[in-house]
């Protein structure tokens, strides 16, 4: 505990001291960052990289990726995708591109994303057919690619596309949002006994 606590200590002066000289070395950058996010516009690509100097740790919606972040491959070592059922592949493909590494956290007994649910048929096989024929122009797919491009839907979720290509599956056995009374009725009927309240 006491290493976990000093380790801890360490991390936030770490992240303490890249804010701090941000703050009083770059007073200019963090002004033009203000307007930015104020006016809700688009990172420049330098300023984004400032931006990530000072605050390596961000946390934003999965439609900012798009909307604010450059378009640029790998440019967080890392996103998680949390509540990823509700997410579609379509939603989420600007977050990809920008990541070199992706986790993905849902469970398909939560609600799945409502507007995609809504969304058309008919435009969303449109966007299908144009991915298909732009990776088609790209390269040479064999079957096993063109069944995973099948699932690049707007109705598919984030956790239903990764499921195939993911490295690493686990379920989280723990539950201590909820008392006993509550989880067991969910343990009992939709996970198959597999969750243990841990909430006294």
């Amino acid at each position: 505990e006491e290493l976990e606590h000093l380790q801890t200590q360490r991390l936030a002066n770490t992240l303490d001291e890249r804010v701090v000289r941000f703050a009083n070395e770059k007073r200019n950058e963090a002004q033009q960052i203000k307007d930015i996010v104020r006016l809700k516009q688009k990172f420049p690509k330098d300023l984004f990289q400032e931006l990530r100097t000072a605050f390596p740790v961000m946390i934003a919606g999965i439609r900012d990726y798009a909307e604010y972040v450059p378009l640029e491959q790998g440019l967080f070592d890392l996103i998680i995708i949390d509540e990823a059922s509700q997410v579609s592949i379509a939603q989420a493909m600007p977050a990809f591109i920008r990541a070199n590494k992706v986790v993905v956290l849902g469970d398909r007994n939560q609600f799945s994303n409502v507007k995609t649910e809504r969304a058309s048929i008919a435009v969303n096989r449109t966007y299908k057919a144009l991915v298909l024929d732009q990776f088609r122009q790209e390269t040479t797919p064999d079957e096993r690619q063109l069944n995973q491009i099948g699932k690049f839907d707007i109705k598919t979720s984030v956790l239903d596309f990764v499921e195939r290509i993911a490295n690493l599956k686990i379920m989280l056995r723990k539950h201590f949002r909820g008392y006993p009374e509550l989880i067991g009725f969910s343990s009992k009927f939709f996970y198959d006994y597999q969750l243990q309240a841990v909430k006294i």
